[in-house]
């Protein structure tokens, strides 16, 4: 069986539409999946209006990936089956929907004062859409005016702490949305944890903390953490007795290298959806 549980639409930083997410799915024979935009639900409502997932295969599962803060580190935390239409779990989208946007707008000064001669604005109405605006959004731009040669190197060179586009957000704190995420019924997961560029040392203690607060699960298993790194992973899940879960955080085809439901979780885990109902009953 193959599960996936962490993707992107156009909704945020993705480049396909829910709808062909889940046909995506469909095709690569998953049997689960979540669709889990950055600080917002609407693809998965969109989703519920098209009734396309309802009772069919593979099994959606409701979700969203909300950015946050824990001791001056910010981290993604997933929130899986969620009630998207808790009002607590609206209102805290709503607030950094509205940080996002004050954000971008601070870029598109930035960029705008750096590069005159760029035509931003028709950049972004191309790049961004309809989507929530997040700094994808920004590298992919950066990318298509000839200031970096891909993404990863826009990050590198314009985004990161201490470079000329680097811009210090002010999320929730992990606390606050880990509460929210369980008010709203779901199970709260720390995203990626290799990614955060921290020590081994120094990221136990981030999950220690976060375990504290009630995070539920590890994203153990995705694409670019290298066998080392996952093994200490699963074991670290196992000892804080944490499930654990699995994602490609794909974000559509011009990820050559990454593909729905290719990961593949540590045999000696305890999975995430195993306390789901719908999972349960096959």
């Amino acid at each position: 069986m193959k599960f996936d549980f962490h993707c992107h639409s156009d909704f945020s930083d993705g480049t396909l539409s829910p709808r062909h997410l889940w046909e995506r799915a469909h095709a690569n024979q998953l049997t689960g999946w979540a669709l889990t935009d950055h600080d917002t639900v609407d693809g998965v409502t969109a989703l519920y209006e098209s009734g396309v997932v309802e009772g069919r295969h593979p099994i959606f599962v409701p979700g969203v990936e909300i950015s946050a803060t824990c001791h001056d580190t910010t981290i993604h935390v997933l929130g899986l089956n969620i009630d998207v239409f808790h009002p607590q779990l609206q209102k805290l989208l709503a607030k950094h929907q509205a940080i996002r946007q004050t954000r971008h707008q601070w870029f598109c000064s930035q960029m705008r004062h750096f590069w005159p001669e760029i035509d931003w604005a028709q950049l972004f109405k191309k790049i961004v859409g309809q989507g929530v605006p997040c700094r994808s959004h920004i590298a992919r731009a950066l990318t298509e005016a000839k200031l970096a040669q891909n993404v990863g190197q826009a990050f590198e060179k314009w985004l990161r702490r201490g470079k000329r586009l680097a811009y210090r957000t002010n999320w929730s704190t992990a606390t606050e949305v880990i509460r929210v995420i369980h008010e709203a019924g779901g199970d709260a997961g720390l995203a990626h944890p290799a990614r955060y560029r921290l020590s081994k040392s120094r990221l136990t203690q981030l999950m220690e903390i976060l375990t504290q607060d009630g995070l539920d699960f590890i994203e153990v298993s995705y694409p670019g953490v290298q066998p080392s790194q996952q093994n200490w992973l699963s074991r670290l899940c196992q000892r804080l007795r944490l499930r654990a879960s699995i994602g490609s955080d794909y974000h559509g085809p011009e990820q050559g290298w990454n593909d729905l439901g290719r990961c593949h979780l540590p045999e000696n885990n305890v999975p995430i959806w195993t306390t789901w109902p719908d999972f349960q009953n096959g």
